[in-house]
């Protein structure tokens, strides 16, 4: 309840007039039956519960004909999982969401009608099209040069939702020289208009002068069969900068898999400078908030720490 999402869900359910079913614990195996009993129309996921989900499967005796919509935000979302999720649910609107506390949360991206849904169906790592009422620009957040379409750049926005400042805190390198406030997440759009977040730009490992976008590697490797969940960090080197390096929980039972393969299996799906060069370490969960965010700056910690 502490996240500023679930305290908009309050509100609107109070403004819609409908009843909140609230879970202690997420479980996937118990969520197809509650969603069947209590009649639930509208769901939201964080990715990590989603891949859960496709991974326990549908049990065939569970009706979910009345679950209109399903939403997912907080990280991004591999296309596998998005394409699983509809065969599941092919009833149910599958649908994204990108928000910032410090905009509004409001003022993001939508998908609210049927063009946009049927889009989104062939383009799973969409996150919508822009709201009315808010200014977009992408920039290189080196040369502040403005972007145009397929070219990864810092988002920036204009808004009257943008907050005014931080509790007793200077704010002033939140915004650049016109105004615009810096969002921090690296995003692209496409000739449609529809954005796409590609990662957070304090979270970008940079390797001999390359950024590199740890989602992008971190949906690479949740298409393993043999991972359950993967975080990539940047491990420091004197001469590169960063060496990109995966932290794995791996499937139960999952054997025969070494740090080894998993490096050469990403080694041959991304360029020469993505590489797992910092190497695979295993572990049996990865720390992470009340809400599923991952803890990157605790693993990291850990890492570097040689706690992990």
């Amino acid at each position: 309840m502490y996240w500023n999402s679930a305290g908009i869900g309050l509100f609107l359910s109070a403004i819609a007039g409908v009843c909140r079913l609230l879970c202690s614990n997420f479980d996937a195996k118990e969520f197809w039956y509650l969603v069947e009993r209590y009649k639930v129309s509208g769901v939201f996921l964080t990715p990590f519960q989603v891949t859960e989900l496709v991974k326990c499967g549908k049990p065939e005796d569970v009706d979910t004909s009345g679950l209109v919509r399903l939403s997912t935000g907080g990280a991004a979302l591999s296309k596998k999982y998005v394409f699983a999720l509809q065969e599941l649910l092919p009833e149910t609107d599958i649908i994204p969401t990108y928000g910032q506390t410090e905009v509004g949360i409001l003022a993001a991206f939508q998908i609210h009608n049927k063009v946009h849904r049927e889009y989104y169906k062939k383009n799973p790592e969409t996150v919508g099209v822009p709201v009315p009422g808010v200014w977009y620009k992408v920039v290189d957040p080196d040369t502040e040069t403005v972007l145009g379409p397929n070219e990864p750049g810092e988002l920036r926005v204009k808004s009257k939702t943008i907050m005014n400042g931080y509790y007793k805190r200077d704010c002033s390198n939140r915004y650049d020289k016109d105004g615009w406030f810096r969002t921090g997440d690296v995003v692209k759009y496409d000739e449609n208009c529809y954005f796409y977040i590609v990662d957070r730009l304090k979270e970008m490992l940079k390797y001999r002068g390359w950024h590199i976008p740890p989602a992008i590697l971190e949906l690479e490797l949740s298409n393993h069969p043999a991972i359950k969940q993967a975080v990539v960090i940047g491990k420091p080197h004197e001469e590169d900068g960063d060496h990109p390096m995966a932290v794995v929980v791996l499937e139960k039972d999952v054997q025969h898999v070494t740090p080894g393969d998993i490096q050469e299996y990403v080694a041959e799906r991304v360029p020469d400078k993505q590489r797992l060069r910092g190497g695979v370490k295993f572990v049996d969960k990865i720390p992470m908030t009340p809400s599923l965010k991952i803890k990157r700056r605790e693993l990291r910690r850990m890492v570097l720490e040689g706690r992990i």
